[in-house]
């Protein structure tokens, strides 16, 4: 029953971040799916520098750079930041990404796709 429970969790999170991603038109919302790399991918739906990622390990920094990646990601949906940080609250986070994925409208000028740093390796190697 915890494992159904845990996947069930897994994929209303991922799917979520895949509606979000294509949203705010990202290149890769396929990202959104991949443990531990969906950190890169909400990292870079916020608009910030990839390494910040690095700081998600880091005990209590995480917690700060956690509010900030959701705080920005939710005003780049043209939500409330405040929304963003209430996804360190232990209950209502199952409810906001979810509903900042139905809720939210990018009015962001489009962005291009931009090229992720999967694509720029893949590109490098090519």
């Amino acid at each position: 029953i915890q494992m159904m429970l845990s996947l069930g969790m897994w994929v209303i999170f991922s799917l979520s971040a895949h509606v979000i991603g294509k949203k705010l038109n990202h290149s890769a919302p396929w990202l959104a799916w991949v443990p531990i790399v969906n950190l890169f991918y909400f990292m870079d739906l916020a608009g910030k520098n990839l390494w910040m990622t690095i700081l998600l390990f880091v005990p209590i920094v995480n917690i700060i750079v956690y509010a900030v990646m959701f705080g920005d990601i939710a005003d780049r949906l043209n939500m409330p930041k405040w929304l963003g940080y209430c996804m360190l609250l232990p209950v209502a986070n199952v409810f906001i990404l979810p509903y900042m994925a139905a809720s939210g409208t990018s009015l962001h000028k489009p962005r291009a796709p931009r090229e992720t740093a999967f694509e720029r390796a893949q590109a490098r190697t090519s």
